[in-house]
């Protein structure tokens, strides 16, 4: 029998902004890197000026076993529901049984295109709502990051002003009807509800 097979494009994603020079010496460093390899190189020309590369790292895996956790990861890892007598453990058998790379993703951009990619025009491409339309834009995480978000700019506009936690965490499973309980609990002192 076989296993579905999953890939996540990258863990983490960096945007430099700075000059062009700058951002040769980037793709220069990652293509003399023996623990960086360049898998894409993608170029945006039009409203928005920049360049996306894929980039594999390959892992260090005594680094990072060397390393002991801090109390803060544990108490972050307990509160997620790891078992703190077992950490370490755990730990080391994720570390050894993970793939031995993982991708990044950086973003080249100077001062003016960052501006244009965060407030201008480009924001509304075809190439972005296309690209927000495809399937990684649409799985768990990022439905939390919407959740999240409409809740963070929700809770700005409601009459609370103490927030102790959030209640949507970008590595759980919600319902929409649960999303709707929230918002409305922001508006509990109102006689209506806002609908979002």
């Amino acid at each position: 029998m076989s296993h579905l097979q999953f890939q996540i494009n990258d863990v983490a994603g960096l945007k430099l902004v700075a000059p062009p020079d700058v951002q040769a010496r980037v793709v220069d460093y990652v293509n003399q890197s023996p623990h960086l390899r360049l898998l894409e190189r993608e170029e945006h020309r039009g409203h928005y000026n920049a360049v996306n590369l894929t980039v594999e790292l390959r892992l260090d895996k005594d680094a990072l076993l060397a390393e002991p956790l801090s109390d803060e990861e544990r108490d972050v890892l307990a509160w997620r529901g790891f078992d703190s007598a077992h950490l370490d453990r755990d730990l080391r058998d994720f570390v050894t049984s993970g793939e031995p790379t993982v991708n990044l993703e950086i973003i080249l951009s100077d001062f003016a295109e960052f501006m244009e990619s965060e407030l201008g025009r480009c924001m509304h491409e075809e190439r972005i709502l296309q690209q927000r339309g495809t399937r990684i834009y649409r799985g768990v995480l990022a439905h939390n990051v919407e959740y999240l978000m409409t809740y963070l700019f929700a809770f700005a506009f409601s009459p609370e002003t103490s927030l102790s936690s959030l209640p949507i965490k970008s590595w759980g499973r919600y319902m929409p009807d649960f999303i709707d309980q929230e918002m409305r609990k922001l508006f509990r002192s109102y006689p209506y509800v806002l609908a979002f």
